[in-house]
Order: C-alpha cells, then structure tokens, then sequence
C-alpha cells in the first residue's frame, strides 16, 4: 500500500477520531473551552407566590400596577437608533409554574393596525405582533419565540443555529395569549407555563436569554428591548445577543401527554389492471386509530411515543418546475418530526443537502407508506445535546409495486465547547429492511467559533455503508470557514468532498461523486435616515465543482447580486448568473434535451416584493438569457391580498420557456391559496395546483377546528384531475384519485 493510499485509509476508517484531534489542534485559535453561557445576568424579572392572573388581555389585575414596566425600547427598523415611533410598555414576572409578560402598546389610529390571519401558527412578519424570545439553555444558539398578534392568534417557534437559518413553526407548545383593544392601544397578556420549556434546572433555578420585541407593521418597525445592534440578518431573534436573566424557586414537573387519534375516510384510485387492460377504481375505506404520548422525563429530556401514526392532516407539496438534471427537495410539513428537527440537522454545506431527511421515513415515490410506530428521545444531559430516533414501517403496495418494511434509526450527539454556541458532535443512520438491505451513515461534525469577529469554522465528515461499497469512494468531507454578520463586510469559503459511493438514503443528496470548492464575498450598508433605502448590498460568489473520481471539471457558477431593501419595507434583488457546464450525460425537459458538451450561457434574474405593510402585496421575479446551447425566459407573479383577517387570497403563476435546438420546453404551474378563519379556533383553507409539465390539476382542502390546545377537529378533501386524457391505450380517467377524511385527536394532561 502506497504512502498516500495509506493516508487515505486511516482518515477514512477513523474522522470521527481525527475530528476531535483537528478542534483540539484549533483550540488555540478558538474561545477557551468552557460551558457557552451569559456571564452578565443584568435583569432579574420580579418573582411573586402563585399568580391569579386571568389571561383575557386586560391588565387589571394588581401585579400589573407594581412591578415596573419596561420603558427603555430600541428602534431596530428602518430608522435603527431612534426613538419609537409608538409608546410601548411591557411587564414580566414569573412565578414558580409560569413566565407572564404584559404589553400596552399605543397607536395612534387603531384602524391601521394590521392583520393577516386568525389561523394558529401563521404569523407573517407583516402584521402587527409582540414576540418574547427565550435562550431557556443560555446557550447562545437555540431558543423559543413565542409570538402574539394584534388578534390574539399565538405563533411558537424552535430557533436553531443563532438564527442564522430558518426556524421551525411546526414547534407547537402549551401556552396562553389573549389581547383586547382599548381606546388608543392594545394590550396583551402571555403566560408560558415552564412544562412547555426546555431549561437546564440546577436546584430550582436557571439562567436564560431574554429578548422582547413589538412590530408595527404600517411602518415596518421593530422595537426591541434590550438594545441590540442591526448586524445580522435575524437580530430580534437571536439567542446570542439576549439580555441574560436569572429565575430563581422554580418548580420542575414532569407531565405526561396523552394524545389518542381516530381517523376514517375513503380513498379512491384508478389502477391500471393486467386483463382487462383498463384502469378500475378501487375504493379503500379507512378506518384507523393511533396514539401519541409526551413525557417530559426531566425539565430538559423528552420521550415521543408513537402507535399507528398517521398523518392525514399534512399539507399538500407545493409543485415545481424543475430547470436542472437535479432532484428537487421538498420540506417536511408532518407534525410528528417537528420536534427538535434542528437537533438532527446535520447537512453537507451548499444545495440544502442534509444526511437525514425524516422524508425518507413513511412516504415512497411521493406516497404515504403505513408507520406501525417509533420512538423519540431528545434532550440535553449537561453539555450534550442528545436524540434518538427509531421507527418502523409496514409492507404497502404504491402503484401496483410491492414496499417491503422497513426499519429507521437514528442517534444524534452534540457537546458544547465553546462560547458562542460552539459545538462537537456525531451522528449515526440506520436503514434496513428484511431482505439483507441496509443502509448505514457514520458522521461527525463542529461548529467552532474563531476568535476573529463573528467568524466561525464548520467540519463535517461521513462514511456511509451498504453491500458492496469500498470505503475510497464513500466518504464526504467538508470544511466551511466564514462571518456570520450581515453589516458590513462578510465572506464564506467552502470545501466539500462527496465520494461516488456516498448514498445516505436516510438523507437528502442532489449531487455526489463530486469535489466542490465555493467563495463568497459581501458588502452591505446602512444609509442614514434620510435615505429611502434602509439597507443594499452587493455579494459575489464562485462555485467550482470536479469529478471526484476523474478529477474531470463539471461546473463553474459564477453569480453576482444586488439587493436592496427600502424604508418602505419593499425590496428588489438582481442576479447576474453566469454558468459554465461540462456535461457527460443528456438529461431532457420535455421535447429538450440537453446534449454532452460543454456549455457557457449568462442569464438576468430580478425579483421584487411591494411594501409589506398594507393589505395588498405583490412579489414578482423575471429571468431571461441563455440556457445551455439555447435560451430561456420566464417569471413568477404573486400577488396576494388580505381582504380582512377572516380571508387572504394569494395566487401564484409560475412560467419558464426554454429553447434549444427550435425545441421549446413551456411548463406553467398556478398555485391558488385561500386562508380564512371565522375565528381562532375555525380555520378553513383550500390549496389548488395546475402543473401544464404533470398535466394535473390537484386540489387540498382542510376544515380545522381548534377546540382548546391539543384538541383538533379535521376534516380533509383532496383530489388530483388529469386535464389532458389524449388517446393513450387504454385511455386514462379523468381523475387520478381522490380522497375525504375526518380525523380527531384530543390531548390529555396529566
């Protein structure tokens, strides 16, 4: 064995060894080793004996009168470091159960304030809404939001990774919010009962991160308690930044939540039958019952149980247009992995590539597949963060193929060790089923903060192994070196390794078998007040990918951008894309096919969204330029328009025309939501797609009625219509399948 092969092997049989070996050689480079936490607790919010608070939005109960309200608020948009432009007041108290927060916030006309929805968890940062956000680890990475708008319609969420990505709304807790509307303001009344938080409780106390804040959405204003700089793209939300507090005789209690489900419905379907050769509809009525059970095992360690899961309220996939030889990636939208997602997030830097992806779990070519039942284990123990995921599947047939069952595991390990939210961790996946199939990912991963401002360096590595792989061409390996601050000047550098035997099909992987190296460099300003545009900046960004086993160039992507963001709270963004494609394999669109070759084109891509504060808006997006050995043009008009906060329309049109070779490839898809509410707890929505690409007009309807937390009413229709039959043999039917179901599920506490 050569030298380099021998280097080779040892890396490969042993990074998650080396890994800790490379934070360990940076240390000196790094923050010093320590357990990530505030060290300057400069607020302790008034503690009182068990609190008679009425939670209706009226502060007339008499703590509201004592404790002294919060006056000193930060305007953090669109003038940062002026006085509000409204008087807000805000109270917080705890007792030993609960946190209660109290906000009068004047306006100066009440016609003004705005709001978009009454559905539960579907704040959009255009209405107007009080949020508190509590860092319950001190941790200065995660956190909870909990946010309340003007109507009184709660919206909670899990904030990962400082909130330097997206968080998750799907994060449901138990907790109370009413508000009501006075003379020249409104008020509101929060109570989170500490058994929907997650803290770490050292004999009945405990250290957090606290950050309020109110939005006033007709001036795009956000005012913030306490005082934080506008340097990053999520500042009101970011755990890092939050004023520390400290809660003193809390009481920890551990209550178990018992949540019984029944379901039944009709499905129907035409399926293709052998003789004769035709297509029968076949009716299946369901009939169905599960449970799920929460047991809060310690105030920061939780246990999921699940039995027969089901998941027939789930929202339908968007449909999309897909212009790439790539596999598109869908979301997750069903309840049951929600909780504490970020936890297992462990993804391969760029394309939104991840080595777990709970899609994988229970659905099979775009179809559900029944789950018998699983486990979830997630929590901290000290410094580790820890989570343990294991279900399994049962045999099902989708489109007259047989899915055998399966099982699915996953174990998750992270330690803090460093400020900032620094961490070391690993992950493992198992995927199995009983006929000698397995599927197996070994990784480890840190995110290191640098003793240079804001800047950060992430390691991942990550053998997979099934029959028949070789350990040279299975592995994947990153390194990621950049700033998180979005003022100013900002970069990212980015090395990747994914060999062409790497599969984790447990996760998520639009492209392996290749070495990738990117760069990104930013610069963005914040003009004075008297300017019309808050904030713009200027990125530029090169992307280079390489054959991993030939070392054979592939792609050079060379991007260029402008965005620009005004008082108004409109924002427009341009694109200059520039690509360089080395193709090995055709791929087609339709009648266009793309040919081996190598291939130069630029194209334009703009977008822009109207001002977000008033009850009709407007996004657009053009592109238009070369394509391959053609070109393409297209766009996406959206507009949307709340005509009260019972009712919001939004209609969606996408269209692209590529041209290659005088063969033209025209998809249009048109999406239309309707949102409307009689109230917070009656909610009815109705989703319509029409993809011209799929030939199928689909349809999703969902009644929802919310008699009290954890308490759900369903009642869902769904159908997909073929719009062009043709003259195939045999002909197809008009519609592909359709289905209604009712479901209910009721959550006991004790």
């Amino acid at each position: 064995m050569s030298n380099f092969h021998a280097i080779d092997f040892l890396i490969k049989k042993n990074f998650v060894l080396i890994l800790f070996s490379v934070v360990l050689l940076i240390r000196p480079f790094c923050f010093p080793l320590s357990q990530s936490e505030k060290t300057d607790i400069t607020f302790c919010p008034v503690r009182t004996d068990r609190a008679e608070i009425h939670i209706d939005g009226h502060l007339d109960e008499p703590i509201w009168k004592i404790i002294p309200p919060l006056k000193d608020w930060y305007q953090l948009k669109p003038n940062e470091g002026e006085k509000p432009s409204e008087k807000t007041e805000m109270w917080l108290f705890y007792d030993e159960n609960a946190i209660y927060l109290g906000a009068s916030l004047w306006v100066d006309d009440l016609t003004t304030i705005i709001v978009r929805s009454l559905e539960r968890d579907n704040y959009t940062p255009d209405q107007d809404a009080i949020a508190i956000i509590l860092d319950t680890f001190n941790d200065n990475r995660t956190g909870y939001g909990f946010i309340v708008n003007s109507s009184g319609v709660r919206t909670d969420i899990a904030i990962v990774d400082d909130a330097e990505t997206s968080w998750n709304t799907n994060w449901n807790a138990f907790w109370d919010a009413a508000v009501c509307l006075n003379k020249d303001a409104w008020s509101a009344e929060v109570r989170i009962p500490f058994t929907s938080l997650r803290f770490n409780n050292q004999a009945g106390s405990t250290e957090m991160g606290l950050i309020l804040w109110r939005y006033i959405a007709r001036k795009v204003e956000y005012d913030i308690f306490p005082a934080i700089p506008n340097k990053w793209n999520f500042t009101a939300y970011k755990p890092s930044q939050a004023l520390g507090i400290r809660l003193e005789n809390i009481e920890t209690k551990h209550p178990i939540y018992l949540r019984p489900y029944v379901m039944g419905g009709l499905e129907q379907e035409y399926v293709l039958s052998r003789f004769p050769y035709t297509y029968e509809l076949h009716n299946h009525w369901r009939r169905k019952a599960g449970l799920d059970l929460k047991y809060n095992i310690t105030s920061n360690l939780v246990l999921d149980l699940t039995l027969n899961t089901d998941f027939a309220q789930v929202e339908a996939d968007d449909r999309q247009i897909n212009l790439t030889r790539f596999t598109l990636f869908f979301p997750e939208k069903r309840p049951f992995f929600q909780e504490r997602a970020d936890l297992f997030d462990l993804r391969v830097p760029i394309g939104g590539q991840k080595l777990f992806h709970s899609r994988s779990i229970g659905i099979a070519q775009s179809e559900s597949v029944p789950i018998i039942g699983g486990v979830r284990l997630t929590g901290r123990m000290g410094n580790w963060q820890i989570g343990c995921i294991e279900m399994q599947t049962a045999n099902a047939y989708v489109d007259g193929q047989e899915i055998g069952a399966e099982n699915f595991g996953v174990i998750r390990l992270k330690r803090e060790v460093m400020h900032n939210g620094s961490y070391v961790g690993g992950m493992f996946t198992s995927r199995a089923d009983f006929r000698g199939n397995y599927n197996f990912v070994f990784a480890a991963d840190a995110d290191l903060s640098l003793k240079a401002p804001n800047a950060y360096l992430k390691l991942s590595m990550a053998r997979t192994y099934e029959p028949q792989t070789r350990a040279s061409k299975s592995f994947m390996g990153a390194v990621v070196l950049e700033s998180r601050i979005w003022r100013g000047f900002s970069y990212a550098f980015v090395a990747r390794h994914i060999g062409s035997e790497f599969h984790p099909r447990m996760g998520f992987l639009s492209r392996g078998g290749v070495n990738l190296l990117d760069n990104r460099l930013e610069y963005n300003w914040v003009p004075k007040s008297a300017s019309a545009l808050q904030s713009h900046g200027i990125q530029n960004k090169i992307i280079g990918i390489w054959n991993s086993d030939t070392r054979r160039f592939e792609t050079l992507d060379y991007d260029l951008q402008w965005q620009a963001l005004f008082r108004s709270g409109a924002n427009i963004q341009i694109n200059l894309k520039a690509l360089e494609e080395n193709l090995i394999e055709s791929f087609s669109l339709g009648k266009v096919t793309i040919k081996p070759a190598g291939h130069r084109f630029a194209y334009l891509d703009g977008n822009y969204h109207s001002t977000s504060g008033l009850p009709f808006q407007l996004a657009i997006n053009a592109i238009c330029g070369g394509f391959y050995n053609g070109w393409q043009m297209g766009g996406i008009v959206s507009p949307s328009w709340t005509l009260n906060p019972n009712l919001t329309l939004r209609l969606e049109y996408i269209y692209n025309r590529a041209v290659v070779d005088k063969n033209t490839y025209q998809p249009h898809v048109l999406r239309f939501h309707i949102q409307s509410a009689l109230n917070s707890k009656l909610t009815a929505s109705a989703f319509i797609q029409y993809s011209s690409d799929l030939r199928l007009l689909s349809a999703n309807i969902r009644l929802r009625y919310s008699r009290s937390e954890g308490t759900d009413f369903y009642l869902v229709y769904n159908e997909g219509i073929n719009t062009e039959l043709g003259n195939p043999v045999p002909p197809l039917p008009r519609t592909r399948g359709r289905a209604i179901l009712i479901k209910y599920n009721i959550t006991f506490i004790r």
